[in-house]
């Protein structure tokens, strides 16, 4: 990593600091180079003197550990605490955390840590390229009374968001004001890397050799800057995969923080992006699926890592390869070559971005607007919706009265100015922003509904499609809260989502909130991170809090009696990690133009294999409720909120959960950059 940051980001070699145990040499704990707490936790603290606006690297490649917490009295009495393994006492996540936030303050911050958090293995030897558990099975060692018994109870207290949750987990893992890039889930375990180069054999992180693999092909052709972390985060993801491990990297924090830099990338189209996982002939495998919303015969352009630019993929390359899909599975899909140049899939590897370029099935619209139009409005929505079209959510508008079968149905009200909607079985869709049938603007506006609309559904119609495979064992249901209106003053219903992994093995969660304003919002796990590993036979953390609003485009409707209005809690269940965060939308505005661009066997038989992926929902009910004897104190109208216990995909509105299976450095880039590096993985 050193050289790398010296010669691929040209940092001065004067920012950077190294914490390394040298190979075969006695330790020395007075050495300032030592990979000790003591100079770790200084080397950090040093940083929060300089000037604000630096860019802080933190690299970790070594052991990590976990043992019953030394805080039962903040974190619970059966937590755990997390470490990394320093010389002579180890860092625990709620120092090391908290050191992180206080520079975050300052400066931006991305830290990156290669090696376990989870106990129970042994380091053992691996062959060449292949993997090996980088995990200490230490003894546990109490720490002195030092910096870390001072964390703050408000840094792991409980905490929860708007329309939104925050957990409790790791002191690394929960939210926080900084990138994080792990080397696998909590529960997993980290792998060791052999490789031979001219130099001789030498061992790595997995995930450090393939982030450096990564950092040098971005370097090739674009300047590392340009992508995300998002995006890094899924290009990891794919080439680990490739090379058959198992390990899942982990990322919280800002997804769209472009690498390596202190800005984030602009806002831009919400298209669903893939990458491609393994490469056969004119075959391409791609890491997402029918739970991904992916159908067959779907279109998908394929982009190099360097086509990145500024953390968006710009423009569609009439010369960039297209793939078909052929066939899509629960969490992959299979897609063959589209493009009419013969090979045009010889310089694709593993690890490509590729974006969705056209879907197959447009989303029918029926267009009844009455013959006698003095104003001329039908013509007009005939002539110019085509100008808004979008491949990646096609709309075939049909102007014919006699059509009877169509996704949304539009028309005019009783008195002709307001355009109304209704879904494919004729129901009114409420809580719509007005759009005048007449007037500049109300085919930009109609459009953007219905694309809005369109992708909301996707989500909404999402369901199971494995017949054969069994769902697997879990508890999940929604615990009426009081609403804590100090953290939360706008709540008029709290809700705890409580969900329990009953099989042996572990389950990967997402927990998505589909609220009444038709946007989708993340509720489980925090900072829009891919799916929560969920280990058998334990549950989420009990502070994972839905709090209930009134979106603004509805203050106006809440304030009648008989307001009422419906979320639905979708819960995604699956065998690996998934990331699910292409179905988030904001909540509906009064002018839906400004969504186009949106900011996300005569043998005995055996057990029916699990199926790789579930959807459960719950439905939130909150209706005013009028209080025959208000109190001077207490004038605000009081709400009742309820959850429907059956579970049913409802219209439009609802609580949906899916569950998914399946060396040191720090760098401070002066304006931009000081970092420690790696240590030596001999470590026991």
């Amino acid at each position: 990593m050193y050289r790398v940051l010296l010669s691929s980001l040209r940092v001065p070699s004067d920012n950077i600091t190294v914490l390394k145990a040298a190979v075969y040499s006695p330790f020395d704990l007075s050495s300032t180079g030592a990979p000790t707490k003591k100079n770790v936790v200084e080397a950090l603290k040093a940083l929060e003197n300089e000037e604000p606006g630096a860019f802080i690297y933190f690299h970790y490649s070594g052991h990590g550990d976990r043992y019953p917490t030394r805080y039962p009295d903040l974190k619970g009495p059966q937590a755990m605490d997390e470490v990394i393994c320093t010389w002579e006492e180890d860092i625990v996540d709620s120092e090391l955390g908290d050191i992180l936030d206080r520079l975050a303050e300052k400066h931006t911050v991305c830290a990156v840590l290669d090696c376990c958090h989870s106990g129970g293995a042994d380091r053992h030897s691996g062959e060449e390229g292949r993997p090996r558990i980088r995990h200490r099975r230490a003894k546990y060692i109490e720490a002195s009374t030092s910096n870390d018994q001072q964390t703050s109870q408000a840094s792991i207290s409980r905490s929860r968001g708007f329309r939104n949750a925050t957990l409790f987990k790791s002191e690394l893992y929960r939210e926080r004001k900084y990138n994080l890039i792990a080397a696998c889930q909590p529960l997993e375990f980290a792998s060791e890397y052999h490789i031979t180069t001219p130099q001789g054999r030498k061992t790595h992180g997995a995930m450090t050799h393939h982030l450096l693999e990564a950092l040098q092909r971005l370097h090739q052709d674009s300047p590392t800057e340009t992508m995300t972390y998002s995006q890094l985060y899924e290009l990891l993801g794919s080439m680990m995969k490739g090379n058959a491990l198992t390990q899942q990297p982990m990322h919280l924090g800002d997804p769209q923080r472009i690498l390596f830099a202190t800005k984030s990338a602009e806002a831009g189209s919400a298209s669903l992006l893939a990458n491609v996982v393994k490469i056969s002939g004119a075959c391409v495998t791609l890491d997402k699926g029918l739970s991904n919303g992916i159908s067959d015969g779907d279109q998908f352009r394929l982009y190099p890592p360097s086509a990145v630019y500024c953390g968006l993929i710009t423009g569609d390359d009439p010369a960039a390869p297209v793939v078909k899909i052929s066939d899509p599975k629960d969490l992959e899909c299979t897609a063959t070559s589209y493009s009419e140049v013969p090979g045009s899939l010889v310089d694709v590897e593993v690890g490509w971005f590729a974006r969705l370029s056209k879907r197959a099935k447009p989303t029918i619209v029926s267009i009844c607007l009455p013959e006698a139009d003095p104003d001329a409005a039908f013509g007009r929505i005939r002539q110019d919706w085509s100008s808004y079209i979008d491949s990646t959510l096609p709309l075939d508008l049909r102007f014919d009265s006699r059509i009877d079968e169509a996704d949304f149905f539009v028309n005019t009200g009783p008195d002709g100015r307001i355009l109304q909607f209704r879904d494919r079985e004729k129901r009114h869709i409420p809580h719509l922003p007005s759009i005048p049938a007449n007037g500049p603007g109300n085919v930009k506006q109609l459009m953007g509904l219905l694309k809005h609309l369109s992708s909301y559904q996707l989500l909404v119609e999402a369901g199971q499609t494995s017949t054969r495979s069994r769902p697997p064992r879990y508890h999940f249901e929604l615990l009426e809260e009081k609403p804590d209106k100090d953290l939360n003053p706008k709540a008029v219903a709290s809700w705890r989502v409580s969900f329990k992994n009953l099989e042996d093995r572990p389950l990967y969660v997402t927990i998505l909130n589909l609220g009444p304003a038709y946007g989708v919002q993340h509720v489980y796990p925090g900072q829009y991170a891919s799916s929560q590993e969920v280990k058998g036979k334990t549950e989420i953390p009990p502070d994972v809090i839905l709090d209930i609003e009134v979106p603004s485009i509805l203050e106006d409707a809440a304030k009648e009696s008989n307001f009422r209005m419906r979320d639905v809690v979708k819960l995604f269940i699956t065998s690996k990690q998934m990331n699910f965060n292409h179905y988030l939308l904001p909540d509906l505005e009064s002018d839906p133009g400004k969504l186009e661009k949106r900011s996300m066997r005569g043998v005995p038989r055996p057990p029916p294999r699990m199926a790789s992926w579930v959807i459960d929902a719950k439905e939130i009910i909150t209706s005013k409720r009028d209080d025959p004897c208000p109190t001077a104190t207490d004038a605000a109208p009081r709400y009742d909120s309820n959850v429907r216990v059956t579970p049913r995909f409802v219209h439009l509105h609802q609580l949906l959960v899916i569950l998914a299976y399946e060396t040191l450095e720090f760098l401070r880039l002066r304006s931009l950059v000081r970092s420690t590096q790696g240590w030596n993985r001999g470590l026991g």
